[in-house]
């Protein structure tokens, strides 16, 4: 039971680092996309929409290949936006308390980053088991 318990921990870490992985290039590539889109000419509200589009089909792909090492395909990333659809609601609701108590913005920015990162990956974890079993 204790070997098991330590091989599950040890897939649990390799693939949370792989995810973090992902993450951190998914948001450096969004930061380099927008700022390209900007330099462009192209105005930062619009910046928004090409960039971050471009970088969820970009760790939709990476996370399953990467992260997850699963095929990836349509049902795939409908489940990856729908998770991220969850996330980003749960973080605007957090966002108001975190408010309410009177966190610094940046503050707030990195809470609801952790939060985000943290429901991302727990419920992409659940997924991908899930699927396994089928």
């Amino acid at each position: 039971m204790k070997n098991l318990k330590s091989s599950l921990l040890k897939v649990f870490k390799r693939r949370l680092v792989r995810f973090v992985g992902v993450g951190i290039i998914g948001e450096i590539l969004y930061l380099l996309l927008f700022a390209i889109f900007t330099s462009l000419g192209y105005r930062s509200t619009f910046s928004v929409l090409p960039s971050g589009l471009i970088c969820i089909l970009f760790n939709s792909y990476m996370h399953a290949r990467f992260s997850f090492k699963i095929n990836y395909g349509l049902r795939f990333l409908i489940n990856y936006i729908l998770i991220q659809i969850i996330c980003m609601i749960s973080t605007y609701i957090f966002s108001f308390l975190f408010v309410w108590i009177g966190m610094h913005s940046i503050s707030i920015g990195f809470a609801t980053l952790i939060i985000w990162g943290t429901f991302s990956f727990l419920m992409m974890s659940k997924l991908v088991n899930f699927q396994k079993k089928k």
